[in-house]
């Protein structure tokens, strides 16, 4: 057993201490519901960057909802449509278009393209 492995169980031991077995329980069922939670989200990126044409599903894993993106953010961002597909997808840097955005037509077929730097459209 690895010295991370022991550390864990060491941790996991202290949080069980003193529950009850339907806590105990609880605790199991919580665990893996995030666990299937985890999977169904990998999922759904996946399907929806076969969707779409990205290759790489962990961009629209880890893009921030447009909603949600601070006003300094740098990485991918998505804007959703009202039936949950992927209405745009870009880069942002310092809270500004910079790099590469598309668009999408509701049934996920590429409307537009275009580079950015510094918020501004590039030829």
């Amino acid at each position: 057993m690895s010295l991370g492995h022991e550390q864990e169980m060491d941790e996991l031991r202290q949080n069980l201490k003193g529950k009850s077995s339907a806590e105990i329980r609880d605790m199991i069922a919580q665990h893996k519901g995030q666990k299937k939670n985890k999977k169904a989200t990998i999922s759904l990126a996946k399907k929806q960057a076969k969707r779409i044409g990205v290759s790489d599903h962990r961009i629209i894993l880890n893009a921030v909802d447009s909603r949600k993106t601070p006003d300094d953010y740098t990485g991918w961002v998505k804007e959703m449509n009202g039936n949950g597909q992927i209405k745009c997808l870009f880069q942002a840097r310092k809270g500004k278009l910079d790099g590469l955005a598309i668009w999408y037509n509701v049934d996920g077929t590429e409307k537009a393209r275009s580079n950015y730097k510094d918020g501004k459209p590039v030829d």
